[in-house]
């Protein structure tokens, strides 16, 4: 099942429910938030928001990483940089979504999933504006937050 099914079928997909990646971690420490939830429900997709999704919804992509290396190898610490945007119908909803997130994610130490976040830091904070295409599809506002999340990672063992 894929994450843009989610959104449809209002269930959590099989392939986020075990949090073992950062992306999957990230998706359902997001959606527990009952702040978050409150204004999204479960509509927190990667990459973008699906042709005919409701709003608000939020989208989160990974931008970067930086993976720590020394002389001897592999350090286990690791930086991802993600961008999370808030998406609305509205100027006042899209910054009500992206405080929301913020507060949910800024200073966050702890397990997301099975990934061990040392620190997650907002990196970054912009309002956005996609005007419609056409008269068919609403104009959307934004809120881009990106966050700097450091984590531990397995390191190679040959």
């Amino acid at each position: 099942m894929s994450f843009a099914a989610l959104g449809t079928m209002g269930r959590l997909p099989e392939i986020v429910a075990d949090g073992s990646t950062l992306d999957e971690g990230l998706w359902s420490h997001i959606v527990a938030d009952a702040n978050v939830s409150a204004i999204i429900g479960q509509r927190c997709f990667p990459n973008a928001v699906p042709q005919g999704e409701q709003m608000p919804a939020a989208v989160y992509q990974l931008i970067s990483s930086e993976h720590d290396e020394t002389m001897d190898g592999a350090s286990g610490l690791a930086t991802a940089r993600y961008q999370i945007s808030a998406w609305a119908a509205t100027r006042r909803e899209a910054k009500m979504l992206a405080d929301a997130l913020r507060l949910r994610l800024q200073s966050y130490r702890g397990m997301l999933g099975s990934v061990e976040v040392q620190d997650i830091s907002l990196a970054a904070r912009r309002d956005v504006f996609e005007p419609s295409p056409d008269k068919l599809h609403q104009s959307r506002f934004g809120v881009q937050l990106d966050f700097e999340i450091w984590f531990i990672e397995s390191v190679p063992t040959h």
